[in-house]
C-alpha cells in the first residue's frame, strides 16, 4: 500500500489554521517565508513517501523487541534514519541514555513492584 499524503492538507493546516504564514513578522524568522515553508515541507513529504514509507510494512512485520533492558528496533530503519540524519546535517548517533535521565541528570525514578496482595488507600 503506498503512502500518501495530501498536501493540499498539510499546507492547511499550517498556513490557514496554525497562520505559520505569520512567522515572519517575529524576528528571529524575518528571513523565512511561505515560498520556503512550502518548499521543506513538500521535501519532507517527499522524503517520507520514497525514504520511509518503503520501510513500514517490513518494520511492521519485525516489529520491536527488547533485548537485556534495550530496546531494539527493526534494522530496516536504519537507512531512512541515516537518510534524516544527512538531509539535516547532522550526524547519525543514537545514545545509550535514556532522555528522561538526561532531561534529570539522573536516572528515572522507577515504580515500586505492587504487592500481590490489594490494600485500601486513605483518602
Amino acid at each position: 500500500m503506498p503512502y500518501d499524503i495530501d498536501e493540499r492538507d498539510v499546507f492547511f493546516c499550517l498556513f490557514d489554521h496554525m497562520r505559520l504564514g505569520e512567522m515572519p513578522r517575529l524576528a528571529p524568522y524575518k528571513d523565512h517565508d511561505e515560498e520556503m515553508y512550502r518548499m521543506v515541507v513538500s521535501e519532507a513529504i517527499k522524503f517520507a513517501r520514497e525514504k520511509v514509507a518503503p520501510t513500514n510494512i517490513p518494520a511492521d512485520e519485525e516489529g520491536v523487541r527488547m533485548e537485556n533492558g534495550e530496546v531494539k528496533m527493526p534494522p530496516v530503519f536504519l537507512p531512512s534514519t541515516r537518510n534524516i540524519a544527512k538531509a539535516a546535517g547532522t550526524p547519525c548517533r543514537f545514545p545509550r541514555r535514556s532522555a528522561a535521565r538526561d532531561c534529570r541528570g539522573s536516572s528515572p525514578r522507577r515504580r515500586p513492584k505492587r504487592s500481590s496482595a490489594r490494600t485500601a488507600r486513605s483518602p
